[in-house]
């Protein structure tokens, strides 16, 4: 079915979920969860994946659970936070052909009261950061992304760099050494969910957006 908007109803569910978040409640109202959740997120992914591949045609928009959903339970082994599932939903679409969270693409997050719009990617893998500190080795890469970044800051957050230090092997005096202290790069933009939400305007919401973090991805 075409994307018609999500629901008041998706809202409320987060916010009940956050209040009862245990395994008997959920299978309780997992019919809830299908409906206001899961059903308008598939809609979703079908609609904005025509859209984004306008603009970016070999992007992935795949209306499966691990692919461009996000599963609802949490991963509790290395947490103390045993609670067994996630108050947020999520989606991704992705462009490359490495598992799909190695790749650069296109983010949605929906809380129980902001939604989130991002691309990039938000940790490089090991062979990724090789490569990614290889390539800002090369001064007119590293303008040309440092140029990228700076565009992105006036409208959208950049992640937080993560190393404090240069890494071994590489000049701490170099003129873009400060691209050398990301383990990922993502523009974001967190908001108070828009009257956008409700209705099938969300996708051109974020194509708008996605659009101009489309550099930052390329």
């Amino acid at each position: 079915m075409a994307f018609s908007g999500f629901y008041e109803e998706s809202l409320f569910f987060l916010n009940q979920l956050a209040v009862n978040n245990d395994k008997a409640w959920f299978e309780e109202h997992k019919s809830d969860y299908e409906k206001w959740i899961v059903q308008p997120s598939r809609d979703f992914i079908v609609d904005m994946g025509k859209k984004i591949q306008e603009f970016c045609p070999m992007i992935h928009a795949e209306p499966k659970v691990n692919r461009s959903m996000f599963k609802i339970y949490r991963d509790t082994r290395f947490s103390q936070d045993k609670t067994p599932f996630k108050t947020h939903f999520a989606l991704w679409f992705w462009e490359g052909e490495r598992p799909r969270m190695e790749n650069s693409g296109f983010y949605f997050h929906v809380d129980l009261d902001n939604i989130l719009v991002g691309a990039g990617i938000y940790q490089f893998s090991k062979e990724l950061l090789e490569k990614y500190r290889e390539v800002v080795a090369v001064p007119d890469r590293a303008k040309e992304l440092t140029e990228i970044i700076d565009q992105c800051k006036k409208e959208y957050r950049i992640v937080q760099k993560h190393y404090k230090r240069v890494p071994r092997g590489f000049d701490a005096d170099y003129p873009y050494a400060d691209l050398l202290l990301y383990n990922g790069i993502t523009a974001f933009k967190e908001s108070e969910v828009p009257d956008e939400f409700y209705s099938s305007d969300l996708v051109d919401y974020c194509v708008n957006h996605f659009k101009k973090m489309n550099s930052l991805h390329r």
